[in-house]
Parts: C-alpha cells; structure tokens; sequence
C-alpha cells in the first residue's frame, strides 16, 4: 500500500483528494487517530487568530434500482482571519489547482459540490446507501514562524467507518508559503534520511513485519520544537499496526542534512 497520502494528493490534484475508487476528498475527523501524538502548541508571539469555516448539508439520491440514499457532508477547515496571503496559499495548497485568489467560503463550497456530484453518481452505481463525508482541521503546531495543519478525513459507508487519513500542511509565516522537504534539508538528503527513518521504524516495530519499500520520506511530516513527525497510513510501513504509525526524528539527528537557512532554522539557535 503505497504512501496513501502522496497517491491521493498527486493522482487528483486538479480535484483534491483521491480515495481509492470510494470518492475524492480531503481527509477529516475529530478523533486524533490511534497511535498518532499530536503536539498542539502555540507561542504568545503567534498573534493570528484562526476561525473554522463549516460546511454542512444532505443530499437525497435514487441508485439504479430505485432505491433511495444519502450523501451527508460535514466540513470543517480553519482558516487565518485577516490574512488573505496566507488564506490564499492554504486554498491553494489543501485545494490544488484552484486560484488563490478566492475566499475560503467560495472554496469550501466548490470542494463540496464536486465531491457531491462524484458521490452521487458512484452511489447511483454500485448502489450504496447513506454515505457520510467528514472533513476537519486542526492545528498541530505553530508558533511565530511556522504552522503545521493537519487535515483529517473520514468516511462512512451503510454505518462502517473507514480509518481515518491524516495529512499534514506546513506553512511559513514570514513569506505566507507553504514549505515541503526541499525547502529544509539538503540536496541528496533523500537516501540518509530513509536510513534515519528506517532505524526510527525498526525501534517502534518491536518484532512486527516490516515493509521496507514504503519507507522513505513521503511529503506527509509535522514540524515542532524538538523535531520532524512523519506520518504513514496504516498498515502500510508495519504490517499488523493498527492506526497511522507516526515516525519521529529530533533536529540533532537531522543537522547534518538541514541547510544552513529554512523555515525551521529558529529550532537551531
């Protein structure tokens, strides 16, 4: 089960997320998923205030045989109030491919429709009933320089709750960009930090059956104080593990492949 996050972000950029031929979405839920640790913390230097914006509706639906369902969709995304660069690059980057420029509402609203309009039509083909889309965010970490946003995703099907997927956005504060990998750490930074990861899994395993394949970093990370969180979906790194395996590296064991400056560099002072 390859990197669930990258398949679903990189295959339907265009229309958000991808989850594997059940809907594309984003990722929601309340819950902090089982196995997964999430430092919530905010610096008194931090004066941005971020406000929920929610979407809720039903919408009824005929499948093929007559047989009526439901799709209920529950959202909600926070977004920096008197920011528009900031809000502008989290629409941008949690809705690809949609400009920049609109306000957070008209995008919530657009995400909807579309996701809507596919449901309808999978629920008029295989014929399910009662689907229940949940979409939420929530900040994992911020100070004065850098935001982590975790979106969380949770589906629900005839009353069966699939797990919900977790995916992280980093933000720089100064600029009003969001930063990935290649923004923190050096050229060739690849290959050592699959080394890093790999030994941080092989502890956390504890005699499990790993899959080395799906190790290396995926794009899917949280920043704080004290380090990167990686974070793989389930099953997907350790076998018989049961939630999100959440994979953590202090900034001492990553100096030697940070640059000199990034968006995390105030951790190194």
């Amino acid at each position: 089960m390859l990197d669930v996050i990258q398949l679903m972000w990189q295959t339907a950029r265009k229309n958000l997320f991808y989850r594997g031929g059940t809907i594309l979405l984003l990722a929601i839920t309340l819950l902090v998923l089982n196995g997964c640790k999430q430092n919530r913390t905010e610096s008194e230097e931090n004066t941005i205030q971020w406000q929920p914006i929610t979407y809720h509706q039903v919408t009824p639906f005929d499948s093929s045989d007559s047989t009526k369902g439901e799709i209920e969709q529950d959202y909600s995304l926070l977004f920096p109030q008197d920011n528009p660069k900031l809000q502008g690059e989290i629409c941008r980057v949690l809705l690809g491919g949609l400009e920049n420029n609109l306000d957070p509402r008209t995008v919530l609203d657009s995400l909807a429709s579309s996701n809507r309009q596919h449901d309808v039509q999978k629920g008029a083909q295989d014929e399910s009933l009662s689907y229940h889309e949940r979409l939420h965010s929530f900040l994992a970490y911020t100070d004065a320089q850098v935001v982590s946003l975790a979106v969380v995703y949770t589906f629900t099907i005839r009353g069966n709750e699939e797990h919900p997927t977790l995916c992280y956005y980093n933000f720089y504060l100064p600029e009003g960009k969001a930063f990935s990998e290649s923004s923190l750490f050096i050229d060739g930074y690849e290959a050592p930090l699959t080394k890093l990861l790999t030994q941080a899994v092989e502890t956390q395993a504890n005699g499990e059956i790993v899959n080395y394949d799906e190790i290396r970093p995926n794009g899917n990370f949280m920043v704080n104080a004290t380090g990167i969180t990686y974070c793989f979906p389930e099953h997907a790194v350790v076998v018989d593990h049961k939630g999100e395996l959440n994979v953590s590296l202090s900034w001492q064991e990553l100096r030697p492949l940070l640059k000199e400056k990034s968006p995390i560099q105030h951790f190194l002072s």
